[in-house]
């Protein structure tokens, strides 16, 4: 059954114990109340799954799953084979919610209107808070927020779960699966609105896998989203070219190297570039190489 106006929120566990009440607690004191969370735990080693289920037996809207460890992306799976709210979050353990991010009344102000996505403000420590125009953003405005303002990262987001559909975690990508995800999430949405209240909170700590990775495994993963990306031809949307130029600058690929690529893509590849947020010179420099 497919609860409308229902939250589902997802959160992948292992070995979290030392985060994992101030998480849970966050979201079960939102004063928004029509909320399922599920909690699954990848194979912790630790009492994170004795803390899973001592939550399930005080508060019914928490669901359990124990599960081998397989990583993030099967454990979200498996968030989205079971969930039934007509709404998805993602919440890493390690993190928390801001007061009144889930609040009541809040999808009341959406009636009359499709939205895919909702965004919320975020905080990351030291770095600061990082909020957006409040309002609706149709698939033009949108497109353009992304590809200017584009966080790779699931949190900080509400999906709604019919514009999900079938997408699922590609379990093969350990480092950058969550962008595959929301470019084809993304790809296919109409509309989104951003709130400001609340918020995301990103714990930054030495726990981190990204922190804690050796650089040439990085280096290896971002290459393997670079394939995925290129291998399911998500790159005829703005939102995906722009993240796609992001990472080869991160590989410090030379422009020749994209301009090549560009050259074996479709005309409307070419389009939706010139309609990106890349600068008029660089619009005009990878047109050049296409049309050599």
């Amino acid at each position: 059954m497919n609860d409308t106006f229902k939250i589902s929120v997802i959160i992948p566990i292992y070995n979290a114990e030392k985060y994992l009440h101030r998480c849970i607690d966050s979201i079960l004191s939102q004063s928004y109340c029509n909320l399922e969370i599920l909690l699954i735990n990848d194979g912790s080693k630790d009492a994170s799954g004795n803390i899973c289920d001592q939550y399930a037996i005080k508060d019914r809207r928490v669901k359990v799953f124990h599960k081998e460890n397989a990583g993030a992306s099967s454990a979200r799976n498996t968030g989205l084979d079971n969930c039934t709210g007509g709404w998805v979050s993602f919440v890493d353990a390690d993190d928390y919610l801001l007061p009144d991010t889930f609040r009541k009344g809040m999808f009341e102000q959406l009636r009359g209107v499709h939205y895919d996505v909702i965004e919320f403000p975020f905080e990351r420590g030291q770095l600061g808070r990082t909020t957006y125009k409040v309002g609706s953003y149709s698939r033009n405005k949108y497109e353009t927020f992304y590809t200017n303002q584009f966080h790779n990262e699931l949190w900080g987001r509400l999906f709604l779960r019919e514009s999900i559909g079938t997408h699922r975690f590609n379990s093969r990508v350990i480092i950058g699966e969550d962008v595959l995800f929301l470019i084809e999430v993304l790809s296919s949405c109409k509309a989104m609105y951003c709130f400001d209240n609340g918020g995301y909170y990103y714990n930054i700590s030495s726990d981190s896998l990204m922190r804690g990775s050796d650089e040439a495994f990085l280096e290896e993963q971002r290459y393997a989203l670079l394939d995925a990306l290129e291998q399911r031809e998500l790159l005829d949307n703005k939102i995906a070219i722009a993240f796609y130029f992001k990472l080869k600058e991160v590989l410090q690929k030379k422009d020749q190297q994209f301009c090549d690529f560009l050259k074996s893509k479709k005309v409307t590849t070419i389009m939706n570039l010139l309609l990106s947020s890349f600068t008029l010179k660089k619009k005009i420099k990878y047109l050049l190489a296409y049309l050599k």
